[in-house]
């Protein structure tokens, strides 16, 4: 069972699954539960046989049967009904299923793949969802993360569906500080979100060339500016990014004096420098144009990160460490995704 919530990918990573199988040479049938009347669930999972019912004309296949030999892939699967899960539960279970109206019993030689968005043990305590269905589809359960607790992947992912978006138009990459915007928002709709934000970039670019692409996409996910000198609230690692790349504010401002009055911890110290490295494709050196800090006081910034116990080239070496094992393309199941490398690349021209 794969589970997620919307947007994050659980059809493409059900796809990619099928692909690296051994049941990768036969068909990928996805069942899509929700529009699935539950008088007509038997006849599309199973197929009938002609004369069965009023508008049986003809004998007819149903999913399993398309799908012999390969992967069966049941979306949102806690959209179907209680009876409809009975149904199902027997097939899993038992690997053998009957056409309607027909007395053979047939053997069902499919891998099955599930997914759902709900919390199914929920579902099962207000007697929403069998018990025992539950337990046997989600002895194996992948459970992909929202986009929000994976931020890493927001730029190469962004860098990919600009790329599919706007390589028919020959508009120019990502640059650094709309990078940094995009990294700063949460994405609710995840995947599914970024993708409808950077196609709405690109139509209005297409209207009017001219167009500053840093405050469309600031107005569209209406991202606020963080002030400098405010204290006494937490502020998003992110924001604080975003801050200083796209605002031009200066590092000592904006995580330097908040991080003394102990507004940011450690945690989110760490996680700024790891987005500025993400951001600049490069050393501390380039690092230090991204946070606006000047050349003379880099040994000031360097001191200031050894303090906290941090290596700039350890940080660097552990992202590239982690998009290497954990990277965009495993994680939503595309071999063609972009890595680190693809994006200092759409960034070498901004730099």
């Amino acid at each position: 069972m794969i589970a997620g919530e919307t947007g994050v990918g659980k059809n493409l990573f059900a796809r990619a699954m099928h692909r690296c199988s051994r049941r990768a040479a036969r068909r990928l049938v996805t069942v899509h539960c929700p529009t699935i009347q539950p008088s007509l669930f038997e006849s599309e999972l199973f197929g009938h046989c002609r004369g069965s019912f009023t508008d049986a004309h003809h004998e007819r296949s149903g999913a399993i049967e398309y799908a012999e030999g390969g992967t069966l892939f049941f979306d949102e699967i806690s959209e179907i009904s209680v009876a409809a899960q009975a149904k199902l539960l027997r097939v899993v279970d038992e690997r053998c299923y009957q056409k309607v109206g027909e007395s053979r019993e047939r053997q069902a030689d499919v891998r099955f793949l599930f997914a759902t968005n709900r919390d199914l043990g929920e579902m099962v305590r207000d007697g929403r969802f069998r018990k025992d269905l539950y337990f046997r589809i989600s002895m194996h359960c992948l459970w992909i993360p929202p986009l929000r607790e994976r931020r890493e992947d927001i730029a190469d992912l962004a860098c990919y569906l600009w790329r599919r978006v706007a390589s028919a138009s020959g508009l120019e990459a990502l640059a650094r500080s709309e990078l940094a915007v995009l990294m700063a928002y949460d994405y609710p709709g995840n995947v599914r979100e970024l993708r409808g934000v950077l196609e709405r970039l690109a139509l209005r670019q297409g209207v009017d060339p001219t167009v500053e692409r840093v405050r469309v996409l600031e107005h569209e996910l209406d991202i606020a500016d963080p002030e400098p000198g405010s204290k006494g609230q937490r502020r998003c690692p992110q924001r604080l990014l975003e801050s200083m790349v796209v605002r031009g504010h200066s590092f000592w401002d904006v995580v330097h004096q908040p991080y003394l009055r102990r507004e940011l911890n450690r945690y989110e110290l760490k996680e700024i420098l790891s987005g500025g490295l993400s951001l600049a494709g490069g050393g501390w050196k380039d690092l230090l144009p991204c946070f606006n800090i000047d050349q003379k006081d880099h040994k000031k910034f360097l001191d200031f990160v050894r303090k906290q116990g941090f290596r700039l080239d350890s940080l660097k070496q552990k992202l590239a460490s982690t998009s290497a094992s954990e990277g965009a393309a495993e994680r939503t199941g595309t071999a063609d995704m972009p890595l680190g490398p693809e994006v200092s690349a759409a960034l070498e021209a901004d730099r």
